[in-house]
């Protein structure tokens, strides 16, 4: 194992940091770069070296230092200590200048690099002008760019109009106008639905592998991270490791074990109550217990039962992160239930019920006759592509926006006319806007108690559980503003269930949230739904969290496509397409583009190649002859079809039959 990999504590973390190959040709080289915003420290003493063409990945909790030490790369924020860009000095705010000419940034956030009423086209002649780029060149660039990611068709329509998935492939046309030597991106896939994620990846690698250019990426995906040729995991503002992702991934000592349970939610109350982290893969339970978690770990194992061999016995970046970060955080959080008393109610007949919704925007049809019902202490997932409605039927259920056709009950109540009464019964956290972010986390919870009349003696109960469950005791005079992601997606849930509503509806709550704080965010909601009878509505971009739900509904378009448990999904996608063939290989970019120039239809998830396929045999064979005509090796396994996949195939064949 390299020294750059070893998990870094202490003073270790402060040493220099030295490329393995020893390569001079440096596009950033940093030294002793820190940053603090009052006591807290944001860059602590950071050394770094990217050499000129790699794919560098940035990865680690909220609230670490990456969008900090990516700003001060692009040249957007200023920091102390020594930085250069391609051999120019960029810590003065004139060196800065100087290096932005060669650096295209995309900040985290759908958008925050576009113009809303600006038009595509016109969004990326502003950007090359502000470069000073050549009208020859800026037309050039321009028009590749848009072919590339497909949005030529749409270069008329302002920006603001666009779905997640198209202002973020905006956004990076946006930083690679004029073709810039290096590309910096703060998570530019959060928010983006799994379609648009693989499109804006195959786009990003192809510009690295063709165009030589250098990119620094942060990403709270891991099988994202898995492709970066060497990454960072970064918290408190240092380097806990960095190497090859295969060097990290030995960084910490785990050993994976796989549970196929007989009854999943079982299993997972289990693991909730015994704080252990997990991820559920189809029907298996996946946990990398780190030497100090195998005490829990057996205790509750007799009740996971069976354990199965796991179909990839490696530890994950994600089973890496989980350990690193129990590692340093010491003792895991345990979670108590909602404080059930008599104002915790439940409700007769049909918590959510809509019929043939429909709503339009002018000529445009957001939601088109969608129809599904959820039941008591039901986990119902809305998923789909960005702008396939899921927002839109999520804001009608609250009576925030009026249906154009079609009636919504929620809570026993018609969302027309129940106004007040049917708020008081619903909880709701919005994509965007949930707390006020110039209160306090104790301002938050005072509000939002009076806003429900929440009398005196249970507010002060439900507030303890909250500062709990938030990890919030202590800081209850923290500006909610200032507070991590994570933190504040918890501390948002809580102020939505502080009148212990009887259906609890959550608009993408975890989008941009690191996976060990999605995980206690999901540890709340199975609370909730389990334990309190509380029927939640929840839309998401994870799929690893959609195939935690009881039930689904996959959307495109504003039409429904597919609804029933995951596992329906998962047979249903598997009858049309087959499960995949896994091609595991060190030479993964080379041999998916070869695999896809032979007409298969490969595509990439994590490392691993993916090929769905009904004739596995067949296409294992065919695969085997093609990576070893052009000297590739590799290794090639079966699994069953993941959710993910699924989710892929299910949008791109409505598309293709015309159903939507």
């Amino acid at each position: 194992m390299g020294e750059s990999a070893q998990l870094l504590t202490g003073a270790d973390a402060h040493g220099p940091v030295r490329d393995a190959a020893g390569d001079t040709t440096l596009a950033v080289s940093a030294r002793n770069l820190r940053k603090s915003y009052g006591r807290n420290i944001a860059l602590d003493s950071i050394n770094l070296e990217i050499r000129r063409g790699e794919f560098f990945g940035l990865i680690g909790p909220d609230a670490v230092g990456k969008s900090t030490l990516l700003k001060a790369i692009a040249g957007v924020l200023h920091v102390a200590g020594d930085l250069s860009i391609f051999g120019v000095e960029a810590a003065s705010a004139a060196g800065a200048e100087r290096a932005k000419t060669r650096i295209g940034f995309m900040p985290q956030g759908i958008g925050l690099n576009l113009y809303p009423e600006l038009s595509i086209d016109e969004n990326l002649d502003y950007l090359a002008e502000l470069r000073l780029l050549p009208s020859a060149l800026r037309l050039e660039s321009k028009a590749r760019l848009l072919a590339m990611t497909q949005l030529t068709p749409f270069r008329d329509r302002a920006a603001g109009k666009l779905s997640g998935g198209m202002k973020q492939k905006l956004g990076l046309c946006g930083a690679l106008i004029g073709e810039p030597d290096l590309i910096v991106l703060d998570e530019p896939t959060t928010g983006v639905d799994p379609v648009s994620r693989r499109d804006f990846w195959d786009i990003l690698t192809q510009l690295v592998i063709e165009r030589g250019i250098t990119a620094i990426v942060s990403t709270s995906y891991l099988d994202e991270a898995e492709r970066f040729e060497r990454l960072a995991f970064m918290y408190g503002g240092r380097f806990l490791g960095l190497g090859a992702s295969d060097e990290v991934r030995h960084s910490v000592v785990v050993t994976p074990r796989e549970f196929e349970p007989a009854a999943m939610k079982t299993a997972t109350a289990v693991l909730d109550s015994a704080s252990l982290h997990f991820r559920r893969i189809s029907r298996r339970i996946r946990i990398a217990p780190r030497p100090a978690d195998e005490a829990d770990l057996a205790t509750v194992a007799a009740q996971l039962a069976p354990e199965t061999k796991p179909a990839d016995p490696r530890p994950s970046l994600d089973d890496i992160f989980a350990a690193s970060i129990a590692s340093v955080r010491g003792e895991r959080q345990r979670y108590a239930q909602f404080p059930r008393d008599s104002g915790s109610g439940a409700l007769g007949g049909t918590p959510i019920e809509i019929a043939s919704l429909t709503k339009r925007f002018g000529d445009f049809t957001a939601v088109d006759r969608v129809s599904f019902s959820i039941a008591r202490g039901e986990i119902f997932g809305l998923l789909g592509p960005n702008g396939s409605g899921k927002t839109t039927i999520i804001k009608m259920i609250c009576g925030l926006l009026a249906p154009d056709e079609g009636r919504a009950q929620v809570a026993g109540l018609d969302v027309a006319s129940s106004g007040r009464m049917l708020r008081r019964r619903i909880g709701y956290m919005s994509q965007l806007f949930s707390l006020y972010g110039d209160l306090t986390v104790s301002e938050n919870l005072k509000l939002y108690g009076a806003i429900y009349d929440v009398d005196r003696a249970r507010l002060v109960s439900r507030t303890e559980w909250v500062l709990d469950q938030a990890d919030l005791r202590g800081r209850e005079r923290e500006l909610a503003a200032k507070l991590p992601l994570g933190e504040r997606q918890r501390l948002a849930l809580g102020c939505a269930v502080l009148h212990a509503p009887q259906v609890l509806i959550l608009d993408e709550p975890t989008s941009g949230v690191d996976p060990i704080a999605r995980d206690s965010f999901w540890r709340i909601i199975r609370d909730l739904a389990a334990n309190c009878g509380v029927t939640i509505l929840v839309s998401t971009h994870y799929l690893s969290e959609a195939d935690g739900c009881d039930r689904v509904a996959l959307l495109d378009a504003g039409r429904l496509i597919a609804l029933g448990a995951p596992s329906e999904i998962r047979e249903l996608a598997a009858a049309r397409r087959g499960n995949p063939v896994i091609v595991e290989t060190a030479e993964y970019r080379a041999a998916l583009h070869i695999l896809r120039a032979h007409g298969l239809p490969a595509t990439l998830f994590g490392r691993d190649i993916h090929v769905l396929t009904l004739h596995p045999e067949e296409i294992a064979h065919r695969i085997e002859t093609i990576l070893t005509a052009a000297g590739i090796g590799a290794q090639l396994r079966r699994d069953t079809i993941s959710f993910e996949d699924a989710f892929i195939e299910m949008v791109e064949s409505s598309r293709k039959v015309g159903t939507v």
